[in-house]
Protein backbone atom coordinates (compact mmCIF):
# COMPACT_ATOMS: atom_id res chain seq x y z
CA UNK A 1 0.00 0.00 0.00
CA UNK A 2 1.38 3.39 -0.93
CA UNK A 3 1.17 6.48 1.25
CA UNK A 4 -1.55 8.19 -0.80
CA UNK A 5 -3.81 5.17 -0.33
CA UNK A 6 -3.67 5.32 3.46
CA UNK A 7 -6.41 7.15 5.31
CA UNK A 8 -5.03 8.83 8.43
CA UNK A 9 -7.51 7.50 10.98
CA UNK A 10 -6.49 7.35 14.64
CA UNK A 11 -7.65 4.17 16.36
CA UNK A 12 -6.87 2.76 19.78
CA UNK A 13 -7.09 -0.76 21.13
CA UNK A 14 -8.90 -1.92 24.22
CA UNK A 15 -7.11 -2.13 27.55
CA UNK A 16 -5.97 -5.60 28.64
CA UNK A 17 -4.50 -6.84 31.95
CA UNK A 18 -1.19 -7.38 30.17
CA UNK A 19 -0.94 -3.65 29.45
CA UNK A 20 -0.66 -3.05 33.19
CA UNK A 21 2.37 -5.27 33.72
CA UNK A 22 4.34 -5.01 30.49
CA UNK A 23 7.45 -4.05 32.46
CA UNK A 24 6.87 -6.42 35.37
CA UNK A 25 5.25 -6.10 38.81
CA UNK A 26 6.71 -2.62 39.34
CA UNK A 27 5.07 -1.20 36.21
CA UNK A 28 3.72 2.25 37.25
CA UNK A 29 0.62 1.63 35.15
CA UNK A 30 -0.50 -0.97 37.70
CA UNK A 31 -0.48 1.67 40.40
CA UNK A 32 -2.24 4.17 38.12
CA UNK A 33 -5.02 1.68 37.41
CA UNK A 34 -5.57 0.82 41.07
CA UNK A 35 -5.42 4.47 42.14
CA UNK A 36 -8.12 5.37 39.63
CA UNK A 37 -10.39 2.77 41.21
CA UNK A 38 -9.44 3.91 44.73
CA UNK A 39 -10.13 7.57 43.94
CA UNK A 40 -13.27 6.96 41.91
CA UNK A 41 -11.69 8.43 38.76
CA UNK A 42 -13.63 7.50 35.57
CA UNK A 43 -12.15 5.26 32.87
CA UNK A 44 -12.68 5.85 29.15
CA UNK A 45 -14.92 3.29 27.39
CA UNK A 46 -14.30 1.81 23.94
CA UNK A 47 -17.91 2.59 23.02
CA UNK A 48 -17.59 6.20 24.16
CA UNK A 49 -18.20 7.89 27.48
CA UNK A 50 -16.73 6.87 30.82
CA UNK A 51 -17.33 4.44 33.67
CA UNK A 52 -16.45 4.44 37.38
CA UNK A 53 -15.44 1.11 38.86
CA UNK A 54 -16.46 -0.19 42.28
CA UNK A 55 -13.93 0.20 45.06
CA UNK A 56 -13.56 -2.96 47.20
CA UNK A 57 -13.66 -2.40 50.94
CA UNK A 58 -10.19 -3.88 51.22
CA UNK A 59 -8.81 -0.84 49.40
CA UNK A 60 -9.07 1.05 52.67
CA UNK A 61 -5.85 -0.71 53.70
CA UNK A 62 -3.34 1.64 52.09
CA UNK A 63 -0.31 -0.45 53.00
CA UNK A 64 -1.35 -3.28 50.73
CA UNK A 65 0.82 -4.32 47.80
CA UNK A 66 -0.42 -2.86 44.50
CA UNK A 67 -0.77 -6.30 42.93
CA UNK A 68 -2.82 -7.54 45.91
CA UNK A 69 -5.11 -4.55 45.55
CA UNK A 70 -5.46 -5.20 41.84
CA UNK A 71 -6.45 -8.83 42.45
CA UNK A 72 -9.21 -7.67 44.78
CA UNK A 73 -10.58 -5.38 42.10
CA UNK A 74 -10.35 -7.68 39.09
CA UNK A 75 -11.62 -11.20 38.57
CA UNK A 76 -10.37 -12.96 35.41
CA UNK A 77 -11.29 -10.60 32.58
CA UNK A 78 -14.12 -8.97 34.56
CA UNK A 79 -14.61 -5.69 36.43
CA UNK A 80 -17.36 -4.45 38.74
CA UNK A 81 -18.87 -1.06 38.01
CA UNK A 82 -19.83 1.33 40.81
CA UNK A 83 -23.50 0.36 40.34
CA UNK A 84 -22.68 -3.30 41.07
CA UNK A 85 -22.99 -4.62 37.51
CA UNK A 86 -20.22 -6.60 35.82
CA UNK A 87 -18.36 -5.55 32.67
CA UNK A 88 -15.50 -7.02 30.65
CA UNK A 89 -11.96 -5.69 31.06
CA UNK A 90 -11.79 -5.11 27.29
CA UNK A 91 -14.55 -2.51 27.52
CA UNK A 92 -11.97 0.02 28.73
CA UNK A 93 -9.84 2.07 26.34
CA UNK A 94 -6.04 1.89 26.49
CA UNK A 95 -5.42 5.58 27.10
CA UNK A 96 -1.96 7.16 27.30
CA UNK A 97 -1.70 6.55 31.05
CA UNK A 98 -1.65 2.83 30.17
CA UNK A 99 0.67 3.12 27.15
CA UNK A 100 -1.90 3.98 24.49
CA UNK A 101 -2.26 6.87 22.05
CA UNK A 102 -5.55 8.37 23.27
CA UNK A 103 -5.66 10.90 26.10
CA UNK A 104 -8.14 10.22 28.89
CA UNK A 105 -10.75 12.86 29.72
CA UNK A 106 -9.05 15.79 31.41
CA UNK A 107 -5.61 14.26 30.92
CA UNK A 108 -2.71 16.26 29.51
CA UNK A 109 -0.60 13.96 27.38
CA UNK A 110 2.99 14.10 28.62
CA UNK A 111 4.54 10.97 27.08
CA UNK A 112 5.04 9.73 23.54
CA UNK A 113 4.07 6.09 23.20
CA UNK A 114 6.40 5.25 20.28
CA UNK A 115 9.41 7.52 20.29
CA UNK A 116 11.26 5.40 17.73
CA UNK A 117 8.69 6.03 15.00
CA UNK A 118 8.30 9.71 15.90
CA UNK A 119 12.10 10.07 15.70
CA UNK A 120 11.99 9.28 11.98
CA UNK A 121 10.08 12.51 11.41
CA UNK A 122 12.29 14.43 13.84
CA UNK A 123 15.45 13.31 12.03
CA UNK A 124 13.94 14.36 8.70
CA UNK A 125 13.08 17.78 10.13
CA UNK A 126 16.56 18.17 11.63
CA UNK A 127 18.17 17.25 8.30
CA UNK A 128 16.10 19.90 6.51
CA UNK A 129 16.96 22.48 9.18
CA UNK A 130 20.70 21.78 8.84
CA UNK A 131 20.70 21.86 5.03
CA UNK A 132 18.91 25.18 4.75
CA UNK A 133 20.88 27.03 7.47
CA UNK A 134 23.30 29.49 5.82
CA UNK A 135 26.15 29.96 6.04
CA UNK A 136 26.87 26.37 7.12
CA UNK A 137 26.06 26.82 10.77
CA UNK A 138 25.11 24.34 13.44
CA UNK A 139 21.45 23.95 14.27
CA UNK A 140 19.77 23.92 17.65
CA UNK A 141 16.61 22.29 18.99
CA UNK A 142 14.71 25.53 18.26
CA UNK A 143 15.62 25.20 14.56
CA UNK A 144 14.19 21.67 14.49
CA UNK A 145 11.02 22.78 16.29
CA UNK A 146 10.57 25.66 13.81
CA UNK A 147 10.58 23.17 10.91
CA UNK A 148 8.13 20.84 12.63
CA UNK A 149 5.76 23.73 13.41
CA UNK A 150 5.43 24.39 9.69
CA UNK A 151 4.36 20.80 8.88
CA UNK A 152 0.75 20.17 7.77
CA UNK A 153 -1.79 18.60 10.18
CA UNK A 154 -1.56 15.22 8.42
CA UNK A 155 1.37 13.40 6.81
CA UNK A 156 2.53 15.56 3.94
CA UNK A 157 5.14 18.06 2.78
CA UNK A 158 6.18 21.67 3.18
CA UNK A 159 8.76 23.76 1.30
CA UNK A 160 11.31 26.03 2.98
CA UNK A 161 13.64 28.59 1.40
CA UNK A 162 17.29 28.51 2.40
CA UNK A 163 18.05 30.87 5.27
CA UNK A 164 20.59 32.97 3.40
CA UNK A 165 21.48 36.49 2.28
CA UNK A 166 22.77 35.25 -1.09
CA UNK A 167 21.00 36.08 -4.34
CA UNK A 168 20.82 32.39 -5.22
CA UNK A 169 18.12 30.83 -3.05
CA UNK A 170 17.68 27.09 -2.73
CA UNK A 171 14.42 25.47 -1.72
CA UNK A 172 14.07 22.45 0.54
CA UNK A 173 10.96 20.31 0.40
CA UNK A 174 10.42 18.13 3.47
CA UNK A 175 7.96 15.22 3.34
CA UNK A 176 7.19 13.24 6.50
CA UNK A 177 5.08 10.10 6.24
CA UNK A 178 4.14 8.39 9.50
CA UNK A 179 1.01 6.58 10.57
CA UNK A 180 -1.64 8.94 11.90
CA UNK A 181 -1.04 8.42 15.63
CA UNK A 182 2.73 8.88 15.39
CA UNK A 183 2.43 11.86 13.05
CA UNK A 184 0.06 13.50 15.52
CA UNK A 185 2.73 13.19 18.22
CA UNK A 186 5.42 14.38 15.79
CA UNK A 187 3.73 17.72 15.03
CA UNK A 188 2.80 18.29 18.68
CA UNK A 189 5.86 20.41 19.45
CA UNK A 190 4.73 20.99 23.05
CA UNK A 191 4.57 17.24 23.61
CA UNK A 192 7.99 16.74 22.02
CA UNK A 193 9.47 19.10 24.60
CA UNK A 194 7.36 17.96 27.59
CA UNK A 195 8.19 14.29 27.08
CA UNK A 196 11.26 13.89 29.32
CA UNK A 197 13.09 11.47 27.05
CA UNK A 198 12.16 13.01 23.71
CA UNK A 199 13.23 16.48 24.86
CA UNK A 200 16.73 15.06 25.42
CA UNK A 201 16.70 13.08 22.17
CA UNK A 202 16.07 16.36 20.33
CA UNK A 203 19.40 17.69 21.60
CA UNK A 204 21.20 14.58 20.35
CA UNK A 205 19.49 14.73 16.94
CA UNK A 206 20.82 18.28 16.56
CA UNK A 207 24.30 17.08 17.61
CA UNK A 208 24.17 14.29 15.05
CA UNK A 209 23.07 16.50 12.15
CA UNK A 210 25.75 19.04 13.04
CA UNK A 211 28.44 16.36 12.81
CA UNK A 212 27.14 13.81 10.28
CA UNK A 213 29.43 13.79 7.26
CA UNK A 214 26.66 13.17 4.72
CA UNK A 215 24.58 16.10 5.99
CA UNK A 216 27.56 18.45 6.26
CA UNK A 217 28.87 17.55 2.81
CA UNK A 218 25.60 18.26 1.04
CA UNK A 219 24.86 21.37 3.08
CA UNK A 220 28.15 22.80 1.81
CA UNK A 221 27.49 21.58 -1.74
CA UNK A 222 24.08 23.23 -2.05
CA UNK A 223 25.34 26.43 -0.46
CA UNK A 224 28.36 26.85 -2.72
CA UNK A 225 27.34 25.54 -6.15
CA UNK A 226 26.13 29.00 -7.30
CA UNK A 227 22.78 27.82 -8.66
CA UNK A 228 19.29 27.44 -7.25
CA UNK A 229 18.51 23.89 -6.12
CA UNK A 230 15.26 22.24 -5.22
CA UNK A 231 16.12 19.57 -2.66
CA UNK A 232 13.59 17.02 -1.49
CA UNK A 233 13.99 15.31 1.88
CA UNK A 234 11.64 12.40 2.55
CA UNK A 235 11.24 10.68 5.93
CA UNK A 236 9.07 7.68 5.13
CA UNK A 237 7.94 5.53 8.05
CA UNK A 238 5.04 3.91 6.19
CA UNK A 239 5.95 2.50 2.78
CA UNK A 240 8.21 -0.29 4.06
CA UNK A 241 8.31 -0.66 7.83
CA UNK A 242 9.38 -4.32 7.79
CA UNK A 243 13.03 -3.83 6.86
CA UNK A 244 16.02 -2.83 8.96
CA UNK A 245 16.45 0.64 7.43
CA UNK A 246 14.90 3.99 8.27
CA UNK A 247 13.88 5.46 4.93
CA UNK A 248 15.25 9.01 4.80
CA UNK A 249 16.06 10.04 1.23
CA UNK A 250 17.39 13.26 -0.27
CA UNK A 251 16.71 14.05 -3.94
CA UNK A 252 18.13 16.83 -6.13
CA UNK A 253 19.11 17.58 -9.74
CA UNK A 254 22.82 17.82 -10.56
CA UNK A 255 24.63 20.16 -12.98
CA UNK A 256 23.83 17.84 -15.90
CA UNK A 257 20.11 17.86 -15.19
CA UNK A 258 20.16 14.29 -13.84
CA UNK A 259 18.08 13.39 -10.80
CA UNK A 260 20.21 12.19 -7.90
CA UNK A 261 19.12 10.23 -4.85
CA UNK A 262 21.07 10.14 -1.60
CA UNK A 263 19.83 7.54 0.86
CA UNK A 264 20.59 7.91 4.54
CA UNK A 265 21.28 4.22 5.11
CA UNK A 266 20.59 4.04 8.84
CA UNK A 267 18.65 1.85 11.20
CA UNK A 268 17.27 4.34 13.69
CA UNK A 269 16.91 3.47 17.38
CA UNK A 270 15.62 5.63 20.22
CA UNK A 271 16.42 4.89 23.86
CA UNK A 272 18.90 2.71 25.66
CA UNK A 273 17.53 -0.62 24.45
CA UNK A 274 20.39 -2.92 23.43
CA UNK A 275 18.14 -5.02 21.18
CA UNK A 276 18.94 -5.06 17.47
CA UNK A 277 17.21 -8.28 16.41
CA UNK A 278 14.80 -10.99 17.47
CA UNK A 279 13.51 -14.43 16.50
CA UNK A 280 10.35 -16.29 17.47
CA UNK A 281 10.38 -19.31 19.75
CA UNK A 282 6.81 -20.56 20.11
CA UNK A 283 4.62 -20.75 23.21
CA UNK A 284 6.37 -20.46 26.57
CA UNK A 285 3.71 -22.45 28.43
CA UNK A 286 3.28 -25.28 25.93
CA UNK A 287 5.35 -28.45 26.55
CA UNK A 288 8.63 -28.78 24.63
CA UNK A 289 7.96 -29.81 21.04
CA UNK A 290 9.67 -30.47 17.73
CA UNK A 291 8.28 -27.19 16.47
CA UNK A 292 9.76 -24.92 19.13
CA UNK A 293 13.07 -26.81 19.05
CA UNK A 294 13.24 -26.24 15.29
CA UNK A 295 12.57 -22.52 15.81
CA UNK A 296 15.38 -22.33 18.37
CA UNK A 297 17.80 -24.25 16.16
CA UNK A 298 17.04 -22.01 13.17
CA UNK A 299 17.67 -18.92 15.29
CA UNK A 300 21.07 -20.20 16.47
CA UNK A 301 21.96 -21.54 13.01
CA UNK A 302 21.90 -17.97 11.65
CA UNK A 303 25.00 -17.44 13.83
CA UNK A 304 26.67 -20.67 12.74
CA UNK A 305 25.56 -22.62 15.83
CA UNK A 306 23.88 -25.96 15.11
CA UNK A 307 22.30 -27.39 18.28
CA UNK A 308 20.69 -30.38 16.52
CA UNK A 309 22.51 -32.82 18.85
CA UNK A 310 20.54 -31.38 21.79
CA UNK A 311 17.16 -32.29 20.27
CA UNK A 312 16.69 -35.59 22.17
CA UNK A 313 17.51 -34.12 25.59
CA UNK A 314 15.44 -31.00 24.82
CA UNK A 315 12.32 -33.09 24.14
CA UNK A 316 12.68 -35.10 27.36
CA UNK A 317 12.16 -32.00 29.51
CA UNK A 318 8.75 -31.33 31.06
CA UNK A 319 8.72 -27.53 30.88
CA UNK A 320 9.65 -24.95 28.28
CA UNK A 321 12.15 -23.33 30.68
CA UNK A 322 14.02 -26.59 31.29
CA UNK A 323 14.11 -27.37 27.57
CA UNK A 324 15.38 -23.91 26.65
CA UNK A 325 18.15 -24.20 29.23
CA UNK A 326 19.32 -27.34 27.41
CA UNK A 327 19.30 -25.57 24.02
CA UNK A 328 21.11 -22.47 25.26
CA UNK A 329 23.76 -24.46 27.13
CA UNK A 330 24.41 -26.51 23.99
CA UNK A 331 24.92 -23.28 22.03
CA UNK A 332 27.49 -22.03 24.58
CA UNK A 333 29.35 -25.37 24.50
CA UNK A 334 29.52 -25.31 20.70
CA UNK A 335 30.89 -21.76 20.62
CA UNK A 336 33.59 -22.51 23.22
CA UNK A 337 34.58 -25.71 21.46
CA UNK A 338 34.91 -24.05 18.04
CA UNK A 339 36.80 -21.04 19.43
CA UNK A 340 39.21 -23.14 21.52
CA UNK A 341 41.95 -22.72 18.91
CA UNK A 342 42.15 -26.43 18.06
CA UNK A 343 41.04 -25.94 14.43
CA UNK A 344 41.82 -22.53 12.93
CA UNK A 345 40.03 -23.24 9.65
CA UNK A 346 36.87 -24.31 11.48
CA UNK A 347 37.11 -21.24 13.73
CA UNK A 348 37.45 -18.90 10.73
CA UNK A 349 34.40 -20.38 9.00
CA UNK A 350 32.39 -20.14 12.22
CA UNK A 351 33.34 -16.49 12.81
CA UNK A 352 32.38 -15.57 9.26
CA UNK A 353 28.89 -16.99 9.75
CA UNK A 354 28.64 -15.59 13.29
CA UNK A 355 29.42 -12.08 12.04
CA UNK A 356 26.95 -12.50 9.16
CA UNK A 357 24.30 -13.43 11.74
CA UNK A 358 24.94 -10.19 13.61
CA UNK A 359 24.82 -8.18 10.40
CA UNK A 360 21.61 -9.92 9.29
CA UNK A 361 19.76 -8.95 12.46
CA UNK A 362 21.24 -5.46 12.57
CA UNK A 363 21.24 -4.38 8.93
CA UNK A 364 19.83 -7.29 6.90
CA UNK A 365 23.41 -7.83 5.62
CA UNK A 366 23.45 -4.48 3.79
CA UNK A 367 26.90 -3.18 4.67
CA UNK A 368 26.05 0.41 3.78
CA UNK A 369 23.43 0.53 6.57
CA UNK A 370 24.59 1.93 9.91
CA UNK A 371 22.78 1.72 13.26
CA UNK A 372 22.06 5.18 14.65
CA UNK A 373 20.96 5.20 18.29
CA UNK A 374 19.85 8.24 20.24
CA UNK A 375 19.96 8.16 24.01
CA UNK A 376 19.09 10.88 26.49
CA UNK A 377 22.65 12.19 26.81
CA UNK A 378 24.41 10.87 23.72
CA UNK A 379 24.12 9.37 20.26
CA UNK A 380 26.29 6.88 18.48
CA UNK A 381 26.55 5.49 14.95
CA UNK A 382 27.57 1.84 14.56
CA UNK A 383 28.98 0.19 11.45
CA UNK A 384 28.67 -3.59 11.67
CA UNK A 385 30.66 -4.01 8.44
CA UNK A 386 33.76 -3.20 10.52
CA UNK A 387 33.45 -6.63 12.16
CA UNK A 388 34.91 -8.42 9.12
CA UNK A 389 38.13 -6.39 9.24
CA UNK A 390 38.43 -6.63 13.02
CA UNK A 391 38.31 -10.44 12.95
CA UNK A 392 40.87 -10.59 10.15
CA UNK A 393 43.22 -8.49 12.31
CA UNK A 394 42.72 -10.78 15.31
CA UNK A 395 40.99 -8.10 17.37
CA UNK A 396 38.02 -10.30 18.33
CA UNK A 397 38.69 -13.11 20.82
CA UNK A 398 35.38 -14.51 22.02
CA UNK A 399 34.00 -17.05 24.48
CA UNK A 400 30.46 -17.90 25.64
CA UNK A 401 28.56 -18.78 28.79
CA UNK A 402 24.94 -19.71 29.49
CA UNK A 403 23.38 -18.25 32.65
CA UNK A 404 19.87 -18.25 34.12
CA UNK A 405 17.73 -15.11 34.19
CA UNK A 406 15.52 -14.15 37.11
CA UNK A 407 12.48 -15.58 35.30
CA UNK A 408 14.07 -19.04 35.09
CA UNK A 409 14.87 -18.75 31.39
CA UNK A 410 18.46 -18.88 30.08
CA UNK A 411 20.62 -16.17 28.56
CA UNK A 412 23.58 -16.74 26.25
CA UNK A 413 26.39 -14.24 26.78
CA UNK A 414 29.17 -14.01 24.18
CA UNK A 415 32.06 -11.91 25.44
CA UNK A 416 35.63 -10.83 24.77
CA UNK A 417 37.65 -13.04 27.08
CA UNK A 418 40.65 -10.69 26.83
CA UNK A 419 38.84 -7.95 28.80
CA UNK A 420 38.05 -8.09 32.54
CA UNK A 421 34.85 -5.98 32.37
CA UNK A 422 32.45 -4.31 29.95
CA UNK A 423 33.36 -7.23 27.74
CA UNK A 424 29.93 -8.44 26.55
CA UNK A 425 29.89 -8.65 22.77
CA UNK A 426 26.31 -9.81 22.25
CA UNK A 427 23.72 -11.62 24.32
CA UNK A 428 20.70 -13.66 23.32
CA UNK A 429 17.83 -14.23 25.70
CA UNK A 430 14.26 -15.52 25.46
CA UNK A 431 11.55 -13.15 26.64
CA UNK A 432 7.89 -14.18 27.08
CA UNK A 433 5.22 -11.75 25.88
CA UNK A 434 2.33 -10.77 28.13
CA UNK A 435 -0.29 -12.89 26.38
CA UNK A 436 -2.12 -16.12 27.15
CA UNK A 437 0.47 -18.38 25.54
CA UNK A 438 3.47 -16.37 26.82
CA UNK A 439 4.81 -16.29 23.27
CA UNK A 440 8.61 -16.37 23.33
CA UNK A 441 10.77 -13.88 21.48
CA UNK A 442 14.51 -14.52 21.46
CA UNK A 443 16.09 -11.08 21.76
CA UNK A 444 19.50 -10.42 20.18
CA UNK A 445 21.22 -7.60 22.07
CA UNK A 446 24.45 -5.68 21.62
CA UNK A 447 26.90 -5.34 24.46
CA UNK A 448 29.52 -2.66 25.27
CA UNK A 449 32.22 -4.53 23.37
CA UNK A 450 30.23 -4.71 20.12
CA UNK A 451 29.50 -1.00 20.46
CA UNK A 452 33.17 -0.18 21.12
CA UNK A 453 34.40 -2.13 18.12
CA UNK A 454 31.85 -0.80 15.62
CA UNK A 455 31.27 2.84 16.63
CA UNK A 456 32.16 5.32 13.87
CA UNK A 457 30.64 8.47 15.33
CA UNK A 458 29.32 9.46 18.74
CA UNK A 459 28.60 12.46 20.93
CA UNK A 460 31.78 11.66 22.88
CA UNK A 461 33.90 11.75 19.74
CA UNK A 462 32.21 14.97 18.67
CA UNK A 463 33.06 16.73 21.93
CA UNK A 464 36.68 15.54 21.80
CA UNK A 465 36.98 16.90 18.26
CA UNK A 466 35.60 20.30 19.30
CA UNK A 467 38.10 20.55 22.14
Amino acid sequence: MRYNEIKPVLTEGALSPGNLSKYGPDDPRLNTFVNKITNGTPFELETGGTVTLAKPKEFNGHNQNVIDRLKQAVTPGKLMKADGTIMSFGSLTKTTEFGGQTAAAGEIKTDISNRGNVMEGVLGAATAARLMKRPGEDISVSDIIAVIKAMPPQSGKVTFPAISENNVTDKFELTVMLDAAHYEDFINVDLLQIDKKMSKYLVQVANYCNSAAVVDRYASFFENNARPDVVKIVADGITDNTGAKTDIVMQYVDDNGDRKLVQFDISLKAGTTPQFGQAGGGSGIAPPSEDNFTKLNIMFDAFGIDIADARKEYLTKETFNEAYIVGYKKAADIINNVLSGADKDKETKFMQKFINGIKFHGTRNVDSVKILQFEENKFYLLDFSKLDRLFEKGQIDLAAKSDIQGNGLPVLVIYNKALPKKNVFISIRPKPDNNKTKTIRNLIQKGPELKRLTVVRSTTKLYKKQK
